[in-house]
Formats: structure tokens, sequence, C-alpha cells
């Protein structure tokens, strides 16, 4: 067998491998323009319909604006005219105290029953 594949091409062999080539190069030929007229047939078919879509449309009147929009907007005129500042953002919120400490001193003012001046002479 690989006398067989080392050896080149008989010229019958070479014509008949040129024509199995050209022959499967036509039915590819044919396979990329069957694909062609059908993407073009869904392309047209697409275009028509949405030509058909728009010529359908009768024009509309615009709807009106939110009303939440129209709200900032007559609260922005408002303020224009009446040239009023933007008010400044309010200060954070102040933290809350830490715990008043009852640091009383009389207790450090009481001498202790052991001390001297406490003592009870008899």
């Amino acid at each position: 067998m690989a006398k067989l594949e080392s050896q080149p091409l008989s010229a019958e062999e070479r014509a008949e491998l040129e024509e199995l080539r050209a022959e499967k190069a036509r039915r590819e030929a044919q396979e990329e323009a069957r694909r062609e007229r059908e993407e073009l047939a869904a392309l047209r078919a697409e275009r028509a319909k949405a030509e058909e879509a728009a010529a359908n449309v009768a024009p509309r009147a615009p709807s009106p604006p939110p009303l939440a929009a129209l709200r900032a907007e007559r609260a922005k005129a408002e303020e224009a005219a009446a040239n009023v500042a933007p008010r400044a953002p309010s200060p954070p919120p102040r933290s809350p105290r830490p715990p008043h400490l009852n640091l009383s001193l009389k207790r450090s003012l009481v001498p202790s029953p052991s001390s001297p001046s406490r003592a009870v002479t008899r």
C-alpha cells in the first residue's frame, strides 16, 4: 500500500481527480446561489413588510410630557422668575453628645476611715 501512495498519479487518475474537483465546485456554487436567493427573498419580504407598516401608520399628535416633568419645569421657571438663589444644603446632623460622667470630687474630699484625721482619740 505504501508503494501506491508514493507513486505519482497516472494521467487517467489525474483526469478523474480534476473531474471530481470540478463537479464539487459546481455543487458548491449552486448551493451558494440557492442560499443567496433565499436571503434575497427574505430581505425583500422584510422590506415590503416595513414599507406597508409605515404606510398604515397614521401620523399622531405627540404624547404630552409626564406630569412630574411639567411640575419640575414650572418650579424652575418660578425660581428663576423670583431670582432666588438655591438654598444651601443643610449641615449634616450632629453626632450625639457623649454621656455625662459624674466625676464628683466629694469622695476624694472625704477622708477614709483609716486616715489619721478620723482617728478617735480616747
